[in-house]
């Protein structure tokens, strides 16, 4: 997903649809962003996913949203009294787990 496939996701959007789920789409604070626009007018998503997983051995699948996508998520909250779950985890694997000896 980029930045540029968000206006067309909330669009053709169901109007019954109340999770939203975009782990793992490295969409920027950019992306974040727009998806906060959105949702500042929401009245029927209820749970939003923008968490992301990182793993030594394989390459960063985090939304990378930064300060910026943080604080435009924040501000939608603050007029936004439908969404109830927003997850901005960001897990991180090391493969290389220890062995107890």
């Amino acid at each position: 997903m980029t930045v540029d496939d968000v206006p067309r996701i909330f669009k053709d959007i169901d109007p019954k649809v109340q999770i939203i789920d975009l782990q793992m789409n490295d969409m920027g604070p950019e992306g974040a962003a727009l998806i906060a626009e959105k949702l500042k007018t929401n009245s029927t998503i209820t749970e939003l996913d923008l968490s992301g997983k990182r793993s030594k051995s394989h390459s960063s699948k985090d939304n990378e949203i930064g300060n910026e996508g943080a604080t435009a998520l924040a501000d939608m909250l603050k007029t936004n009294s439908t969404l109830q779950i927003l997850d901005l985890d960001s897990k991180f694997n090391n493969n290389n787990s220890s062995k107890s000896k």
